[in-house]
């Protein structure tokens, strides 16, 4: 049987989501509490990898168990093994045809750019710009340069074989309390494309 579940994460101690040799990972600690509450060996695939410190409000996953379980049995024992930094918000049994990174149809992205004095309570979860003043009259200018189809290839550091075109379907800048909230939606992102 195919599960699809929705985590979310807090990135500060990890060293991405992606299983790596003697580093923390999302990917090991949800497949390790997965072989803990089932005893089974699985392999978690996910929508799209976050790098080290990178969070997570919504990313969706699959994996594979021979059991036949109800919905609300299983997100309480996956996440009764689960690390306090990690959450499983939902879960429902999908077609043997699913896959979180294949089905994808979009991914977001929400960066915090805070102006204001930094809170040590709050650094992990924001960037605190301490640089000179920012014209921020001009804000609505940026989302519409990126909106649309576009070779991306300048915005990335990413493998020269790769199809460097996406396609941005939304791009807002909120600020609130000179707090600017980015957030942007496309069908796909290269490396390091959102954040070079």
């Amino acid at each position: 049987m195919r599960y699809k579940a929705v985590i979310s994460y807090d990135g500060t101690l990890f060293h991405g989501f992606q299983k790596q040799k003697n580093h923390r990972s999302v990917q090991e600690e949800l497949e390790n509490a997965i072989n803990k509450a089932f005893d089974q060996e699985v392999e978690v695939y996910a929508s799209g990898r976050t790098d080290k410190g990178v969070h997570a409000l919504a990313l969706t996953i699959h994996f594979d168990l021979t059991l036949d379980l109800q919905r609300r049995n299983l997100k309480r024992a996956i996440n009764s093994y689960l690390p306090q930094d990690i959450y499983v918000n939902s879960v429902e049994k999908v077609d043997d045809s699913f896959h979180a990174r294949f089905s994808a149809k979009a991914k977001t992205y929400r960066y915090l750019l805070d102006l204001n004095e930094i809170n040590p309570l709050l650094v992990n979860y924001r960037y605190y710009y301490q640089g000179p003043k920012l014209d921020l009259s001009r804000l609505d200018e940026i989302p519409n340069i990126f909106i649309g189809t576009h070779d991306f290839k300048a915005f990335s550091k990413g493998n020269e074989k790769e199809n460097t075109v996406r396609t941005i379907y939304s791009f807002t800048i909120k600020n609130i309390d000179n707090l600017l909230v980015f957030e942007i939606k496309g069908d796909g992102f290269l490396h390091n494309m959102i954040r070079l």
